[in-house]
């Protein structure tokens, strides 16, 4: 059975595609017995991040690091069996480039008639996340090997329903993917999980 000292092991997250924090930081405030590596590959946001979104105390804490890397970099370099939950936050980098392109083409709906507004993709939207090497099987058997038993894998997709979808096959040759669940804004969402 599980000891005490077992049961206190701290719970271990990596997040790639930190950005300026918000959801690190957040994840270490409401789960106080969490070790959390961020890693964000732009300097930039890195100072941001450190200067104006209170990085600084979080990496004081002695539970907080934010490696200033790519995230595949730091995804080679991670031990084996060191993380138990994994979430994988990047955008493709084209995003920025198609979403003021296809809003200045009236590509992405916009509804106004809910009180807050609303974007929905259109069909041939492209994947903008994550980038495409995130889907190639040897990128998601490291991502299996650096997860605990045990250990979950949350890879957040953005595009249209065909190409989330299409992610999720990609996804689904090397983990388990739930079957497809309509979102309240109509868009797809899967649950993926390693085998």
């Amino acid at each position: 059975g599980d000891t005490n000292a077992e049961k206190q092991l701290p719970l271990r997250i990596a997040i790639l595609g930190a950005g300026a924090c918000a959801l690190p930081g957040f994840l270490h405030h409401v789960l106080p017995h969490v070790q959390i590596d961020a890693v964000e590959n732009h300097n930039d946001v890195c100072i941001a991040a450190r200067e104006h979104f209170g990085v600084k105390a979080l990496e004081k804490s002695g539970r907080f690091r934010l490696h200033e890397e790519c995230a595949l970099d730091w995804l080679a370099q991670a031990a084996d069996s060191s993380v138990d939950l994994l979430l994988i936050d990047m955008e493709a980098g084209d995003s920025y480039d198609y979403l003021r392109t296809s809003v200045q083409d009236d590509e992405i709906e916009v509804d106004q008639s809910q009180s807050r507004s609303s974007t929905r993709m259109q069909p041939d939207a492209p994947l903008l996340a994550p980038p495409r090497p995130v889907l190639e099987p040897a990128v998601l058997n490291r991502c299996a090997e650096v997860l605990a038993d045990g250990g979950v894998l949350a890879i957040n997709a953005l595009g249209s329903a065909e190409a989330v979808h299409e992610a999720a096959l990609q996804i689904s040759a090397v983990a388990w993917c739930s079957p497809p669940a309509a979102a309240l804004d109509g868009t797809l969402s899967h649950r993926l999980f390693l085998q």
